[in-house]
């Protein structure tokens, strides 16, 4: 055969074999709906097992992860709120070490701090210009709008359908927040930088400038200006609002409490020993902020002029202070995140100083968890908000964190300073995963700690190795007070866990299994008990439209059940049985066993004692057998060897 036609013919059919599989490789098939819970069912778990049918066209092995949604969550301000607290209820990452997304904008430098609201992420940048990118993929740019000079640190401030920042060029711009390529409004201040970042509420946005001022102006239309205050000295940062006071520092060593309503009148003032830098947070009760002087100060807030406490760090404060479970989290230029008591933060709670030192010029994000902040070591931390001197974890990204986190959506983001690159951190609500799943079968995920009286959100996404498909997002909710549909559950289990590879094990009481505990439960799942301080465990290793094959591991024993068909076990070798398993019903629709345990005490029958006396006779005659068969044996054999001895 000609060499050159054998090989033409292997690369045609190479050709060919490649071309029908880019043609007819398909992505796995996303789940149109739940099989438990349902969508908008309610259960009496909070610990509910996620199970989802999951196919593909291809018949590959399926990865199924599982992912709590989060409706519409936003960090729309530095600080996060009015009162300047950086505190947020939004679902937190559990870890940072991981990177979603990022993308490096054109300016070489990135100070200002990202805002999120309507599922976008807003952000300024040193080469003039405002970023909108997209909240679930940062990656993604949206729009953007160029100022007149370098963006530093003002960071946006999303309300009223708005974008209100500050511009080195002397002006604060109001952009659409649906595309913020449009200009709405500007405001001129007297000259010099904005490095403040805004405060807006419905009526009003709040802003400093290095002209020594602070403005008031319409927030429907800024170029309306309402009033202002002119401090001694720049006013770098940023104003926090609350009680009907708007609170600002200033470089001139003071800080100021103003009326909201109008700013040109002032309330009091606090001086301190050095310039102020910090931003305020505002409580009810008290004004916290940081000086250059190297101290932090709580304040009276209904008359800042009286001060309650004060804690000195180790170096000056740019950090502006958080507030949140009590306690007050800042940090200074060593490096060093403090936690104070909030009542009075002249008590240090913990601190936490990194192994390479760094500025902490950043305001730290907190949940009821964590506390999150960027370095000048070129690290950003998450630590426990109840002690601070515990790492959870960090993210290295060489390079320096002069911008302040913002939490949302199940992911942090903030800017890294020199590579002007914005990060998205987190896995976004990852709950868990069920892996290598058969194509045409169910993934499934025990997702534990849920609260009572509490709607979740979820989803799924599935992976056949090349692509990937995301389904639509569901919801239930839990209800442990008045019952519900639980796909046959009745009770609450004390300790649901997982039992590894994603299947549950069901751990009821004694008092459940005594009253008779019903559980449904799937191939894989089981149920573990105690008795007679012994651990016994019911496995469900197959099920049919009629019959369930179960392991009672405890007894080494495997066995069918019929629907309506109880199995009686005797479990501590007595003359009673002690369990009875009972098959109540097979749901197809859900691929589920119904099952109901519970504990018995109730005599063996005598037939059945007499059949294990007769079988123990039986064993017994047997034995005799044997001995009497290997004695005859034993006699042969010496008769032999007694003929061999006396034949000649």
């Amino acid at each position: 055969m000609d060499k050159k036609f054998l090989f033409s013919s292997v690369i045609t059919v190479l050709t060919l074999i490649f071309f029908m599989w880019f043609v007819f490789a398909v992505a796995p098939n996303s789940p149109s709906s739940p099989n438990y819970p349902s969508d908008g069912a309610t259960v009496i778990e909070t610990n509910p097992i996620l199970n989802v049918t999951v196919t593909d066209a291809d018949s590959a092995t399926l990865n199924v992860s599982f992912y709590e949604h989060f409706p519409e969550e936003n960090w729309s301000q530095f600080g996060n709120n009015l009162n300047g607290t950086g505190y947020t209820a939004n679902h937190y990452p559990e870890n940072i070490s991981k990177l979603f997304a990022n993308i490096s904008l054109p300016g070489f430098i990135l100070t200002s701090s990202p805002a999120v609201a309507n599922g976008y992420v807003y952000i300024g940048a040193y080469d003039n210009n405002v970023y909108q990118l997209n909240a679930s993929n940062v990656s993604q740019h949206i729009a953007n709008f160029t100022t007149g000079g370098q963006i530093r640190s003002s960071s946006p401030a999303v309300a009223n359908g708005y974008v209100y920042i500050g511009s080195d060029d002397s002006h604060v711009y109001q952009l659409n927040a649906s595309n913020i390529s449009q200009h709405i409004a500007n405001f001129t201040t007297g000259g010099g930088e904005i490095s403040s970042s805004p405060a807006a509420t419905s009526e009003y946005v709040y802003i400093g400038s290095h002209d020594h001022n602070v403005y008031q102006l319409n927030a429907s239309n800024i170029s309306q200006h309402i009033a202002n205050f002119t401090t001694g000295d720049v006013v770098y940062f940023s104003p926090a609002v609350a009680n009907g006071y708007v609170y600002i520092g200033s470089l001139d060593n003071n800080v100021y409490q103003l009326n909201a309503s109008n700013i040109s009148q002032q309330i009091a003032n606090f001086t301190t020993g050095d310039g102020v830098y910090s931003s305020p947070a505002a409580t009810s009760e008290y004004v916290y902020i940081g000086s250059n002087d190297q101290n932090i100060y709580q304040l009276n807030a209904s008359n800042i002029s009286q001060q309650i406490a004060n804690f000195t760090t180790t170096s000056t404060i740019w950090s502006s202070p958080a507030v949140a479970n009590g306690y007050v989290y800042m940090g200074d230029e060593n490096g060093i995140m403090y936690q104070l008591n909030a009542s009075n933060i002249s008590q240090q709670i913990a601190n936490y100083t990194p192994t390479i030192s760094g500025w902490i010029d950043t305001s730290p994000a907190v949940t009821d968890k964590y506390v999150y902040f960027g370095s000048q070591n070129e690290t950003i931390y998450q630590l426990n908000a109840s002690n601070v001197s515990q790492q959870i974890a960090n993210y290295t990204i060489g390079d320096n964190v002069d911008s302040s986190p913002a939490v949302a959506n199940g992911y942090l983001y903030i800017g890294c300073t020199h590579y002007a690159t914005l990060l998205q951190l987190g896995e976004g609500g990852l709950i868990g995963q069920d892996t290598n799943v058969a194509n045409d079968s169910d993934a499934t995920y025990n997702w534990t700690g849920l609260s009572s009286g509490t709607t979740y959100e979820w989803y799924v996404t599935v992976n056949d190795g090349t692509d990937t498909n995301k389904s639509s997002t569901w919801d239930f909710s839990v209800d442990t007070t008045t019952g519900g549909t639980t796909g046959g559950t009745t009770g609450i289990e004390e300790d649901p866990s997982n039992g590894g590879g994603g299947y549950p094990t069901f751990k009821p009481s004694q008092e459940q299994m005594k009253e008779g505990y019903e559980r449904s439960l799937r191939k894989n799942w089981k149920i573990q008990f105690e008795f007679n301080n012994e651990t016994h465990i019911i496995k469900l290793d197959n099920i049919t439209n009629k019959t369930a094959t179960i392991t009672v591991s405890s007894e080494s024993v495997t066995f069918n059940l019929l629907i309506n068909e109880t199995k009686k076990f005797n479990l501590n070798d007595d003359d009673y049985y002690d369990l009875e398993i009972f098959l109540k019903d097979i749901k197809e629709y859900y691929n589920e066993a119904d099952l109901i345990l519970k504990f018995i005490h109730e005599e063996i029958p005598g037939e059945e004692e007499e059949n294990n006396i007769i079988e123990e006779n039986n064993k017994e005659w047997n034995f005799a057998w044997l001995i009497v068969l290997l004695i005859l044996v034993i006699a042969i054999v010496i008769t032999k060897k007694v003929k061999e001895r006396k034949s000649p």
